[in-house]
């Protein structure tokens, strides 16, 4: 028992140092994070500076001058330091919701994660459900059948091509484009896909424009017209131009079934004039799914950057709000003496 109370007490001796290491470099770190981007670091790097050169040059020089100057500075470094510091401060503590939805954010996404990704395959499939329904080739009408389990007979599919044209919204919104078209708010379904596209209806001339949500992806628009090609090499399809011309114009993942040959299409990313065939569903599938993670990742970044901005930028509206009523007080005041 007598052995063991100096290691205990060793261990509690480390537990307390790594304890106030571990305090002291989070009190750095939120110190760091106040005065990012800010004219106060600078000022922050000042004080510091002058506090270790005095502090040298009392334990140097040993001067009773030097001393008393050291004293009287920690006496009154807290109240400088909130003088000094005081807008940091201010938009430190006015803020304190931006800190709650960046963590509530992060806590999210790792919570989400496993089933974002389920949610993205499941409507990846009826996506891509949807486009073999739509050709005749018999590799996309045999994954159908035995990936999907779908009964080709019951289906009653037909023998011909079916001309389609489908765009995943990116980061770039498509509100002009979702506007000109009938509005829709539909989880995506692989039998509204042939539905919509059927050669029958009002709505399969245009594009469909899908939109990933949390709870998949959904259809937003149909009957839309795309933005023709800026740029041709040569005659080419309706369809297909406007394939090109949303490639030239957005970021989304625009999709085209071919009507003549039930090829399945999109504009390459390095070339949009030039079109990509997707060889095999599997393909296309794989594209889909990481497009999406892409995509998403992309939007929990820019709101991320969103509610950063809002936090540094919130007292310097404030301030250039009150210079700009400031400023036109002064200019009503100048016309009251013309007119005197």
């Amino acid at each position: 028992m007598n052995t063991l109370l100096p290691i205990l007490q060793s261990v509690n001796d480390i537990f307390w140092i790594v304890a106030q290491v571990v305090l002291l470099t989070c009190a750095y770190w939120i110190i760091l994070r106040i005065f990012r981007h800010t004219q106060g670091i600078y000022t922050l790097f000042a004080v510091v500076f002058f506090w270790l050169a005095v502090n040298f040059l009392n334990s140097w020089v040993n001067v009773s001058v030097i001393t008393y100057l050291a004293d009287g500075l920690v006496k009154i470094l807290p109240l400088a330091l909130v003088i000094l510091f005081q807008d940091e401060i201010r938009r430190f503590l006015a803020h304190p919701m931006v800190w709650v939805r960046r963590f509530a954010l992060q806590f999210r996404l790792r919570r989400d994660r496993v089933m974002r990704g389920e949610v993205i395959r499941r409507s990846v499939d009826e996506l891509v459900k949807g486009v073999c329904c739509l050709t005749t080739d018999e590799k996309w009408r045999a994954f159908l059948r035995d990936y999907y389990h779908v009964d080709l007979e019951k289906e009653r599919l037909q023998n011909v091509n079916t001309g389609a044209l489908i765009a995943l919204e990116g980061i770039t919104g498509l509100e002009e484009i979702r506007g000109a078209g009938e509005q829709l708010d539909c989880e995506i379904n692989y039998r509204l896909i042939r539905t919509i596209f059927y050669p029958g209806t009002a709505l399969h001339d245009g594009g469909v424009i899908l939109r990933m949500t949390r709870s998949g992806l959904h259809i937003t628009a149909a009957g839309c017209r795309f933005p023709m090609a800026t740029k041709s090499d040569g005659p080419v399809h309706a369809r297909t131009n406007a394939a090109h011309g949303m490639a030239e114009r957005t970021d989304a993942f625009v999709l085209m079934v071919s009507e003549e040959r039930g090829s399945v299409l999109r504009p390459d990313e390095e070339d949009p004039h030039r079109m990509h065939r997707f060889e095999s569903p599997q393909e296309l599938r794989e594209s889909l799914i990481e497009f999406c993670r892409q995509n998403e990742r992309a939007i929990v970044e820019v709101k991320q950057k969103d509610v950063h901005e809002s936090a540094e930028n919130g007292e310097s509206g404030k301030a250039s709000e009150t210079v700009s009523k400031s400023e036109s007080h002064q200019e009503e005041v100048a016309e009251v003496k013309k007119e005197k």
